[in-house]
């Protein structure tokens, strides 16, 4: 298997706690709160220097499926590609696969602006799969998230 590596920032010693055993390599980044980027900087910054491609995941996306991960690999090999996004209904989502290319663009990107800054500056490498439902857009920022996603999680007819 791959190597997961899981970048903290917020209340990281709790989170590590519920990662052990997981087999997850857990980096912790005290520049958090300048950002997602800056998460994002370390942890491509610590993958190692023969990876390929980098799948950047969102912490707080229950949704996300193996295959869904899977069927973005299998689009960033076979094309070509530097950024794969996978979308539904027009609106981009996650995680993002780019390539390791990118890698020093992206320790240098503006952590005010984000990843965003990469895809304005190559629109040409961006290549989009289309999934059949909302699952890629999912995530918790809000109270109210959650309370869907939970929702979206009970067995039907519970």
């Amino acid at each position: 298997m791959d190597r997961v590596l899981v970048v903290l920032g917020h209340r990281s010693p709790e989170i590590a706690a519920n990662l052990e055993g997981s087999g997850a390599q857990v980096l912790d980044n005290p520049r958090y709160l300048e950002g997602m980027l800056t998460s994002v900087q370390a942890g491509v910054a610590a993958a190692p220097a023969d990876a390929e491609w980098l799948v950047i995941a969102l912490g707080d996306q229950p949704s996300l499926q193996a295959e869904t991960v899977r069927q973005l690999l299998a689009t960033a090999e076979a094309e070509d590609a530097g950024i794969v996004v996978p979308s539904y209904s027009g609106r981009r989502g996650h995680p993002l696969v780019i390539h390791t290319r990118y890698r020093d663009e992206i320790a240098a990107l503006d952590p005010s602006v984000g990843l965003r800054e990469l895809m304005q500056r190559h629109p040409e490498a961006i290549r989009h799969v289309v999934f059949p439902d909302e699952s890629v857009l999912h995530d918790m920022d809000t109270p109210e998230d959650y309370a869907r996603a939970l929702q979206r999680l009970q067995p039907p007819g519970a």
